[in-house]
């Protein structure tokens, strides 16, 4: 491309390239405005596109010639970008998973999991993050609302790991999943009143104490 680009300039003809995003010198270039690439000023609609757009002087080759750099960044592309990204992933879990992979997606397969034939504990953590912790799909505009709700979901893929362990240990798994034993527990609520009236737990059934006490857990409010 770069003796593409001198021999325009040498001709002095006027032209706009599209330029591949591969090449080191436009990654370098995308760093230097990335903290800024979304601000205000450099927002644009576009035929009905929003466009953030940054522009600069930008002198080409030893002997610089006057050249201008555009970058454009559609936000709205990217959050479509991960939307099909997780469905992919999504898609390719399965496979695995059910034990019918695709040759062609061999590559993918080595890249984003670790496959093991003795234990089940990925597939868990997946249908965790796909069911129980509602991530089917993310549709979010910004990469700082996703940043914060991958934080938030590995937060409670950790803490239903962890209660997971303990119903294996108390034998708990053997009557529930952890779905289930949620969804037991969910009606067990802690009411607070305002001033002197303190606060008042619900009646707790049967099964919900047999599981407080086999993962050997104090009712809310009971100390």
């Amino acid at each position: 491309m770069k003796k593409n680009v001198d021999e325009l300039l040498e001709r002095k003809d006027h032209c706009t390239l599209s330029v591949p995003l591969n090449n080191l010198w436009i990654q370098h270039a995308i760093d230097e405005i990335y903290d800024t690439m979304q601000s205000p000023e450099h927002y644009r609609i576009i035929d009905d596109d929003v466009l953030y757009v940054h522009s600069w002087l930008y002198p080409w080759g030893g002997d610089p010639r006057r050249c201008y750099l555009h970058l454009y960044y559609n936000d709205e592309m990217k959050a479509h970008a991960i939307d099909r990204f997780n469905r992919k992933l999504i898609a390719y879990k399965e496979e695995v998973a059910l034990g019918k992979p695709n040759a062609e997606h061999k590559e993918q397969y080595e890249a984003f999991f670790i496959v093991t034939t003795t234990k089940d504990i990925i597939e868990k953590y997946f249908d965790d993050l796909k069911n129980s912790l509602d991530m089917k799909r993310l549709r979010m505009h910004t990469i700082e609302t996703v940043d914060g709700r991958l934080f938030v979901q590995f937060i409670a893929l950790i803490i239903t790991s962890a209660l997971r362990r303990e119903m294996q240990t108390s034998k708990l798994s053997e009557k529930y999943t952890v779905r289930k034993l949620l969804l037991e527990m969910d009606p067990l609520t802690k009411i607070r009143y305002a001033g002197k009236y303190g606060q008042i737990l619900t009646e707790i059934t049967k099964p919900q104490r047999e599981i407080l006490e086999l993962l050997k857990t104090e009712a809310p409010g009971s100390t």
